[in-house]
This record gives structure tokens, C-alpha cells and sequence, in this order.
């Protein structure tokens, strides 16, 4: 499926390894249908030490998206020509929101500006009007990598909370969010039909598995990891 995220490859050779390196600065997917363009976008990406992978047509990247290929970590942006057969840049980025981490940058020698601000709207990252400049180019793409790279990092600490979560005794977690709703261990007896002391023992655990040292703290966690509203 498209919105499945690519397993991770992992470095064999020392080829490998320059490949690894390369994507962990950045992959750059490439699509256009016109050839020479893509050879010197390609050349221009492997020039400035980041990984290049180009396609003919999004059609194309599609269908090797939907293989499952593992790719080396890093952060990743694709860069489209707007105007392909097939499937158009615009049709695309529809399909790519539903990826979590693949910023779309569009190019196109002959849009206008009302195409342009359409395609800002709908959650471009920026808008390249061919002949463009170098710096231009890479100033697009250095933001888009950035983006993902944001991306990537938020879904690591929301994975690494959801551990920490399912870590968690049903107990545990039902102390945990009382206390972020402000309970007293008293309160939180009474309601849950236990002992104080259990209620502090449930609580401590609950702290330690969420590596928090405070109420506060507690509560932040609860919140983002979103306890109170599965409770």
C-alpha cells in the first residue's frame, strides 16, 4: 500500500555504506518525464552530497513506493514536474498526504501563478518555475528535507511515548490519569475502591515507566499521549 512506510535498509558493502551516508544527509526523489532534465537535477543532488533516486513518470515512483523497497534512514522530499501523463504533479501531492514524511516540491515551465497559489494551498512545500536558478533548486529542497526531518523526529518521540504507554498496567494507567486530572490519592482511593497506599505504589510505577518526576510533568504526558480522552 502506498501509506505503508518503506522497511529500513541497512549497510553491507562500503558502497553501502557512501549510499547510507548520503541519505542520512538526505534522499531526493526526482520525477519528470523529460530526461535531460532529470540527469541534470540528478547531477545537481548528487553534487551537493545528497542521495538522488529519479523517475520517469510519478506513475513510476508510485508503483516503487508500493514495493516495499527498504531504504537507508534519513529525511526525504520529492521533487515533480507538474505536467506529466498519467498522473499530474497536482493528483501526486493527493496522493502523497497520506504519507507521513514526503514533502512535495513542484516544478513546471509553463504554470501560471493562479496554478502556483493552488498548489500552496494544498500543502506544497514550494513552487520551482523552470528555467530556475541552482540556488533556488537547493534552497527548495534543503527546506523540504528539513520538514521531513521534523516529521521523522516527532513520529520517533510519539513511538517512543506510545512504549512507554503500553508499558503501562490498566491500573497504573487509570492512576496515571487521575492524578493529571488533579485527584488526591485519597480521592482516587475512594473512587477505585483501593487502598492509599496502593494508590501511591500504582502511581510511583506509573511515573517510573513514563520517565516523568512530577505532577506536572505526569500530566503533560497523559495529555499528549492522549489517556484522558481513551478514558
Amino acid at each position: 500500500m502506498i501509506g505503508m512506510r518503506p522497511a529500513t535498509r541497512k549497510p553491507v558493502t562500503i558502497h553501502d555504506e557512501v549510499e547510507a551516508k548520503r541519505c542520512a544527509l538526505g534522499r531526493v526523489v526526482l520525477i519528470d518525464d523529460d530526461l535531460d532534465i532529470l540527469a541534470s537535477l540528478k547531477a545537481l543532488v548528487d553534487l551537493s552530497g545528497y542521495m538522488s533516486e529519479c523517475h520517469p513518470s510519478a506513475a513510476h515512483f508510485l508503483q516503487a513506493l508500493a514495493s516495499g523497497e527498504p531504504v537507508y534512514p534519513g529525511p526525504c522530499c520529492v521533487v515533480s514536474d507538474v505536467r506529466m501523463p498519467d498522473i499530474d504533479g497536482l493528483e501526486l501531492l493527493g496522493q502523497l498526504q497520506e504519507m507521513e514524511e514526503l514533502p512535495l516540491i513542484l516544478m513546471s515551465g509553463g504554470s501560471g501563478i493562479r496554478e502556483a497559489i493552488g498548489a500552496f494551498k494544498l500543502g506544497v512545500v514550494d513552487f520551482l518555475i523552470k528555467p530556475f536558478e541552482m540556488d533556488a533548486f537547493l534552497a527548495a529542497v534543503s527546506k523540504g528535507l528539513s520538514i521531513s526531518a521534523r516529521q521523522q523526529e516527532q513520529r520517533l518521540v510519539q513511538t517512543e511515548l506510545q512504549g512507554r504507554v503500553n508499558a503501562l498496567t490498566p491500573r497504573e494507567r487509570e492512576v496515571a490519569v487521575l492524578v493529571a486530572q488533579g485527584r488526591l490519592n485519597r480521592e482516587i482511593a475512594e473512587q477505585l475502591a483501593i487502598s492509599e497506599r496502593m494508590v501511591k505504589m500504582h502511581r510511583q510505577s506509573a511515573m517510573e515507566k513514563l520517565g516523568v518526576h512530577s505532577t506536572a510533568e505526569l500530566a503533560r504526558m497523559v495529555e499528549r499521549a492522549g489517556l484522558t480522552k481513551s478514558a
